[in-house]
């Protein structure tokens, strides 16, 4: 099947530029293309907020996107590509200057599929609650947890060591021990979740000396349905690009 590449990454398309795609440990980092110039196949876009080198010769760098087939499934699609350069004063139409990095790409467009390794970290607009639960007994987030970041394949929880003058139940569990979390994906907290995602978990990390009065503890999903993934990963999307634009003034 052959994918237009004038009708998929076209000015103000939202892209995951990715890292070491084919790898066990792809690094997915959210932008927006500014300019596309098909006669020299070259995109301007912009720097996403990890930092991208143009210096640094990648192993392997793909230009990502997500379109809908005629069969109304989805499907990411991407192009192998380098960075040439950089600027932080790339000028807008309504005259503001950004940080862009400009890139070459190389043809056809191809079928691709990750697992992003990156983390979201939680803001006022883009937040998220849940609900532990361990086999008959239930803890909430902002009571017995608390949760700092969610990626395709987990979440990064704080766990306070006392709920009042009382231990806190969390931090008895194991490293390897699995339970059941129910996540509502919330944006503008408003009062409906963009999204509800149910999952089997196992605790793959605890840091007990986070800080003095919590636990670090970090769980990965097991068997994510690919329907839930993609929510997750659209969540996760609108995230980075909504902080870019803040960024950049657009």
């Amino acid at each position: 099947m052959e994918f237009p590449i004038e009708k998929i990454f076209s000015p103000s398309t939202g892209v995951d530029l990715v890292l070491n795609l084919n790898s066990l440990h792809p690094v997915s980092m959210s932008s927006i293309i500014y300019d596309v110039d098909t006669n020299v196949q070259k995109f301007i876009i912009a720097k996403p907020l990890q930092a991208v080198k143009t210096n640094v010769k990648y192993k392997e760098m793909h230009i990502t996107t997500i379109i809908r087939q005629k069969n109304n499934t989805k499907q990411r699609v991407g192009l192998k590509c380098i960075p040439t350069g950089s600027s932080n004063k790339y000028k807008l139409a309504n005259g503001k200057n950004i940080s862009v990095i400009f890139l070459k790409y190389a043809l056809p467009v191809i079928k691709t599929n990750i697992r992003s390794g990156y983390r979201l970290p939680l803001s006022k607009k883009f937040s998220t609650e849940a609900e532990i639960i361990d086999g008959k007994t239930k803890f909430y987030s902002s009571k017995e947890f608390i949760i700092r970041d969610i990626s395709l394949s987990g979440m990064g929880l704080i766990i306070p060591k006392k709920i009042k003058k009382t231990v806190n139940p969390l931090t008895k569990l194991k490293i390897h021990h699995q339970a059941k979390i129910n996540i509502s994906l919330l944006v503008d907290k408003v009062d409906k979740a963009v999204s509800e995602i149910t999952a089997d978990f196992e605790i793959k990390r605890i840091n007990i000396n986070f800080n003095e009065l919590s636990f670090l503890m970090g769980i990965q999903f097991i068997k994510l349905p690919t329907e839930k993934e993609d929510e997750l990963n659209r969540f996760i999307h609108r995230a980075q690009v909504d902080e870019l634009k803040r960024l950049s003034g657009v």
